[in-house]
């Protein structure tokens, strides 16, 4: 008979160590940290693959709290758009293991499309400018918003902190927020009821 086994390893490095040893034959990509993903994409015994994953692209989706002091501003939102290269993260903090998104939606997923979807380039002064014309910025109230996001992997934290450096370079100031995998959940339940940050 097949049969399939599953554990809970409590540290970072368990699985990868586990998938070396054959010790585990199947271990999810967000079991696993970046720099042993990159490692182990070395290795003759062990395949990585990204395939599986693409349903997931809402981890790495900003929802904005529109009660939210400025987030209420289109010009807002669109200046944090065009302050934040989605490629930098998907090449950095996902080394490589991400696509830069243009939906919440998936590539492959047969509604998913670009057409009239609206595409922010990379465009810091255009972000300073849109900051400027509603009221933030130099001379104008600052702007500080806090950034709750999922601990999961190693990816969302370095993200999440070049979301950080990001904003700060078109005058954000952004505060992180961790929580454990519970507390991110009744975050995310949270911010569906409308009680988020």
């Amino acid at each position: 008979h097949d049969r399939l086994t599953l554990q809970t390893m409590p540290d970072d490095s368990g699985p990868a160590a586990a998938l070396e040893a054959n010790q585990a034959q199947l271990v999810p990509q967000s079991n696993i940290s970046i720099g042993d993903a990159k490692r182990l994409a070395d290795s003759p015994t062990v395949a990585i693959t990204t395939k599986g994953n693409e349903g997931l692209g809402w981890f790495g989706t900003m929802l904005f709290n529109l009660s939210t002091p400025g987030l209420s501003d289109l010009r807002v939102r669109r200046a944090i758009a065009h302050a934040i290269d989605r490629q930098v993260i998907a090449d950095s903090a996902f080394a490589g293991f991400a696509k830069a998104a243009a939906s919440i939606y998936p590539r492959d997923a047969p509604f998913f499309t670009k057409e009239g979807v609206p595409a922010y380039a990379v465009d810091l002064p255009k972000a300073k400018a849109l900051l400027a014309d509603a009221g933030y910025g130099p001379g104008k109230k600052p702007l500080k918003l806090k950034l709750a996001f999922l601990p999961f992997n190693q990816g969302l934290v370095s993200g999440a902190e070049y979301i950080q450096q990001a904003l700060s370079g078109i005058g954000i100031e952004v505060e992180l927020i961790q929580r454990d995998s519970a507390g991110s959940i009744r975050n995310i339940l949270g911010f569906v009821r409308g009680e988020l940050i």
